[in-house]
This record gives structure tokens, C-alpha cells and sequence, in this order.
């Protein structure tokens, strides 16, 4: 079973906004033009570059792309993370297109 990072995501959180503000938001549609209702507590599988599955981890939530939260790989790439999961790397945001949704809020 694997070790959950949420208390330390919270902190972390907490922690980040206190000193910047509002910075992670809790519904995909808070952070991008989309029709995808991707929302805290859902289980995504993440699937790296090299095409390794791991997971299920738990959407923990989102930075928007224009934050330095978001990973840029190049200076104008705008395929950057904005997905927080549950994770070892809690605190650095996955792209959306590595997330396949196994479970929405618990629920299939």
C-alpha cells in the first residue's frame, strides 16, 4: 500500500497561500477552458514519458498554467503540470495528459 502525502500537501498548501494567495484550486475547470469535470478526490493513473504506469493516486488539486507553479519544460511550452496528485512528488504538478481517470470522487 502506498504512503499517503496529504497532510503534508495541506501543509504545504497552507502555507504557499498564506504568503502568494489563492494558488491551487480544487476543479480542473477553475484553471483551464475545459468540459472536463476532473475535481479533488478523484483517482487518476499517471503514465510517465517512457510509458510506465504507476498509481492509482488521488487528485490532491490544480495551479494554473500561468503560475510559477507550473512546470515549463520550454519557455513557451504550454503543455506544463497543473495537476497535484498524492504522491512522493506531491508538490510538483502533473500534465493533464498523462492522467487517465480510474475513479471519480470514489466512485466508478
Amino acid at each position: 500500500m502506498q504512503r499517503s502525502h496529504k497532510d503534508e500537501f495541506q501543509r504545504w498548501r497552507a502555507e504557499l497561500e498564506t504568503k502568494h494567495g489563492k494558488m491551487i484550486y480544487d476543479r480542473l475547470s477553475d484553471v483551464i477552458g475545459t468540459n472536463d469535470d476532473l475535481t479533488v478526490g478523484d483517482m487518476v493513473l499517471f503514465t510517465n514519458d517512457y510509458g510506465v504506469t504507476f498509481g492509482p493516486h488521488e487528485v490532491l488539486g490544480f495551479c494554473k498554467p500561468d503560475s510559477f507553479l507550473c512546470p515549463h519544460r520550454f519557455p513557451k511550452d504550454e503543455d506544463c503540470g497543473i495537476v497535484f496528485l498524492d504522491s512522493d512528488g506531491y508538490w510538483f504538478p502533473d500534465r493533464l495528459n498523462q492522467l487517465t481517470l480510474v475513479l471519480k470522487g470514489g466512485q466508478q
